[in-house]
């Protein structure tokens, strides 16, 4: 869920890359680890980086997806 409302944000904003580094992805990553720990232990890190991997390509296309320009 949290993975859809970045999704949605990112085609509706403007795309500053330092607010998703800074702020956006650490609290992502730190909801995914912490909701999948209990259910899969260390390996919450492993699937929480595969799925940030997932929002950063998402960032990288959104550019050209929604017509937005750097800057």
């Amino acid at each position: 869920m949290f993975t859809l409302l970045y999704w949605y944000w990112e085609s509706i904003a403007e795309g500053n890359l330092r607010i998703d580094l800074f702020i956006i992805y650490p609290v992502l990553f730190a909801i995914y680890s912490k909701s999948l720990w209990r259910k899969y232990g260390f390996y919450s890190l492993l699937i929480s980086t595969l799925i940030m991997i997932l929002n950063i390509v998402f960032f990288a296309y959104s550019y050209e997806l929604f017509d937005k320009y750097p800057g």
